[in-house]
């Protein structure tokens, strides 16, 4: 989506609009468009901006937060977004249309996309964000968008909120059956002077979107009569995202979405996500709300990368996730066969990453494969999966040759680690012992693959448990 010179550059860039993706794919879940304007009167006096100049700070939760890096662009549809990141790989993301001087209210909900998002990555995958039925709120005040020195000043303050979490991996439900939303308050914000760019891109479209293609699907046992299917292919969080969407002439829609890597076979279809997993999503016309694959599957027939066809077939219940009570759908004998835009580089490259935990297999349902953004030589291989055994993380040299090497317990230059998180964002465990294989390395294509073992403890000695991670695979290409 920008215009970048070199990989390390692309692969920073990457990282930085992490958050923007995955809030704008939150937002195409739940919202629907409109038009938004700088807000006018007596909304909130526009706190002091106590950045110095290039500074990008805020509060979180009472702990300072600055950024170590920071982007910003302006799209040409007028959609304005800025990102950044600290040294603890703690992202902050801000995303408004119908930029200018003035106040933006950031409370996201079907009359206002605009938004902000808040991540730990060290933590979990899974934002903090502004959707009013998370509990979301906060304002955003740009003072200066010059676009001819090409820099912006701006204060802000929200609250994100986001579904919690057992240490299964399940959504934590209340009394009423209803999700336990957790909240956290950012304030104090402010940005000084940062540079931002022009893309001649829109900021909203998501990426780019290929050509018609055959779908069908009965909900209720009623076919779904499609006047129009279209994938996007975009970028969440570093993965390569394909987005089906099929329309019916009623506005009704059935939209899927798939890893571009996910590979062919059969895959549970999840209940929620970040933009970066296997869902499927059904509406039943304008104004309705969204309902999640709970439960679902999809098998995936087909994947050419290379041409850019993929074929397969879905069923799923379509459930309210914020209302347990409303009236499932059911949606069944789903087939696809539709093209998006191809990769002639893709040709036979499926990035994979798998391992047992105590003995049962981990099968990711979400996988990240990127260079650490503040640290360009570190690659970082990430495997979730939260209905089972949790977050597995390897790290080791970007610029790695064949051979073995023992896995130590925290970073250490020239030497691979490892983390593994039992629910995905509680304790996290170190590789203590173990080893990393590497058994093919090519430069100049960034292919690797390779084998891995190891034990992992809690360094903070809170916890007494080992786990062994072991059958370990991976081959990714960056």
């Amino acid at each position: 989506m920008f215009a970048f010179n070199t990989k390390e550059n692309l692969l920073l860039m990457k990282q930085l609009r992490r958050l923007s993706w995955v809030l704008l794919a939150f937002l195409a879940v739940i919202t629907t468009s409109c038009d938004n304007e700088p807000l006018e009167g007596e909304f909130q006096t526009e706190p002091d901006n106590n950045a110095g100049e290039g500074q990008f700070v805020a509060t979180i939760e009472g702990e300072s937060f600055t950024a170590s890096a920071v982007e910003a662009v302006l799209y040409a549809d007028n959609v304005f977004a800025i990102e950044a990141v600290n040294e603890s790989n703690e992202f902050i993301s801000i995303v408004v249309e119908n930029a200018g001087e003035g106040m933006f209210d950031l409370l996201t909900n079907g009359n206002n996309l605009n938004g902000a998002a808040y991540v730990n990555a060290n933590e979990s995958p899974f934002p903090y964000v502004t959707i009013g039925d998370f509990g979301g709120s906060g304002s955003l005040a740009i003072s200066s968008l010059d676009t001819e020195a090409l820099e912006v000043s701006g204060t802000f303050n929200f609250v994100g909120g986001r579904i919690a979490f057992d240490l299964e991996g399940n959504p934590v439900l209340d009394e009423n059956g209803d999700p336990v939303i957790d909240l956290i308050n950012i304030t104090a914000g402010a940005f000084n002077s940062i540079a931002f760019t022009i893309s001649e891109e829109n900021g909203g479209d998501g990426g780019t979107v290929g050509s018609d293609g055959d779908f069908f699907a009965n909900v209720d046992g009623v076919e779904f009569v499609d006047t129009s299917v279209q994938v996007t292919k975009n970028t969440v969080g570093g993965i390569s995202m394909l987005n089906i969407m099929a329309v019916s002439d009623i506005g009704g829609s059935i939209r899927i979405d798939i890893p571009e890597y996910q590979g062919i076979g059969t895959f549970p279809l999840q209940p929620i996500s970040d933009g970066t997993e296997l869902i499927g999503v059904y509406k039943s016309g304008p104004g309705a709300d969204n309902f999640n694959s709970d439960p679902g599957s999809i098998t995936i027939t087909k994947l050419d990368l290379e041409s850019g066809l993929i074929e397969g077939t879905f069923q799923f219940t379509a459930v309210d996730p914020f209302d347990p009570a409303a009236t499932p759908f059911e949606i069944t004998d789903g087939t696809f066969s539709v093209s998006f835009e191809g990769n002639a580089e893709a040709s036979g490259v499926t990035n994979t990453f798998n391992a047992d935990v105590d003995g049962v297999t981990l099968d990711p349902q979400f996988m990240s494969t990127d260079i650490l953004p503040l640290d360009e030589s570190t690659v970082r291989i990430t495997g979730l999966n939260t209905s089972t055994v949790g977050s597995l993380t390897i790290f080791f040299p970007s610029e790695i040759e064949v051979g073995i090497y023992e896995f130590t317990e925290t970073q250490v230059e020239g030497a691979p680690t490892a983390t593994y998180s039992p629910d995905g964002s509680g304790t996290v465990f170190s590789s203590v012992s173990g080893t990393l294989t590497v058994t093919f390395s090519n430069p100049e294509t960034g292919a690797i693959d390779g084998t891995f073992e190891f034990s992992a403890e809690d360094n903070s000695g809170q916890n007494n448990t080992v786990y062994e991670i072991t059958n370990g695979t991976f081959s990714i290409v960056l």
